[in-house]
């Protein structure tokens, strides 16, 4: 075929979420326009082609290639469509932003502190993208599986809980804060 006579393409990379949780699967797709007819996708990550997606099949006008990031850093992700006998290349490029999660731990009470009656409970919590929330859950002694036994508000000393002890009967327990950033 003569290439003079060959269909221009554009490429329009995407992600289904920016910015994504390190650990957490994310899927790209690039969209080829005009819809060609045949061709391949092949995805990289700053320069290094992604396992699995470097000769993905055109469908429609779409290639998708799912991934689970192990690093939490901006990545420069790019989509080369291959092109077909009537279609020419095309290069999309973007920035992944992949964020650690959210770290928390329990200032009050303290490590093997014994309470009793109405208790206050506080944490600290941290993410790049913000605390969406903060939880305590309790396990062990009585309990066959964790229990959420409060929730917090944020303040300028914390994430401040409260919970009457009485709920449960005497015993050793773990009581964890659990923060969730706002990716979820």
């Amino acid at each position: 075929q003569d290439v003079g006579s060959a269909t221009p393409t554009t490429s329009s990379l995407s992600s289904s979420s920016n910015p994504s949780a390190l650990g957490q699967p994310v899927t790209f797709t690039d969209t080829v326009s005009p819809t060609p007819t045949g061709g391949t996708v092949a995805f990289s990550d700053d320069g290094s082609p992604i396992s699995g997606c470097t000769a993905v099949p055109v469908s429609g006008a779409s290639a998708s290639c799912s991934v689970t990031p192990a690093t939490a850093d901006d990545q420069t992700i790019e989509a080369a469509y291959g092109g077909s006998g009537a279609f020419l290349e095309s290069l999309a490029f973007f920035t992944q932003d992949v964020v650690a999660p959210p770290t928390t731990s329990v200032g009050i009470p303290s490590n093997d502190a014994t309470v009793s009656g109405d208790s206050w409970l506080d944490a600290a919590a941290s993410s790049t993208v913000g605390i969406a929330s903060v939880s305590y859950e309790l396990s062990g002694g009585s309990l066959s599986s964790p229990e959420v036994i409060s929730g917090s508000a944020p303040s300028l000393y914390g994430y401040l809980g409260g919970w009457n002890s009485t709920s449960v009967p005497n015993g050793t327990y773990t009581l964890e804060s659990v923060a969730t950033d706002t990716l979820g």
